[in-house]
């Protein structure tokens, strides 16, 4: 949570709207990072292929539930970080500083 206070205040000098738009996307971020760090701990775990058992009762080889969803989530959430390194205000330098280099990370 002390990580996301301190990135908020990269968004301090926005217009009001704008800046609330930023925190809500913040919160998402945090939150989707922190369900990909689970969701890879489960893929590790389990591996990306499962073998289950249908509703028929017969052995199945499926993708791994946590690998699909992982898909779909890492792709909102680099969409997520794109548009937060785009909201930044212009008086901060986008490349070089500690959390543009964690976006870009992302």
């Amino acid at each position: 949570m002390a990580r996301q206070t301190e990135i908020k205040q990269y968004y301090k000098d926005l217009p009001e709207e704008r800046r609330t738009f930023a925190e809500k996307l913040l919160t998402k971020m945090f939150f989707m990072e922190q369900t990909l760090r689970k969701l890879e701990t489960d893929i590790r775990k389990n591996g990306a292929v499962i073998e289950t058992t249908n509703g028929n009762g017969f052995q199945v080889v499926q993708e791994n539930p946590a690998q699909k969803t992982y898909n779909t989530m890492v792709k909102n959430y680099n969409a997520t970080v794109r548009l937060l390194l785009d909201m930044l205000p212009e008086s901060i330098e986008k490349t070089g500083d500690e959390f543009t280099e964690f976006l870009e990370k992302a």
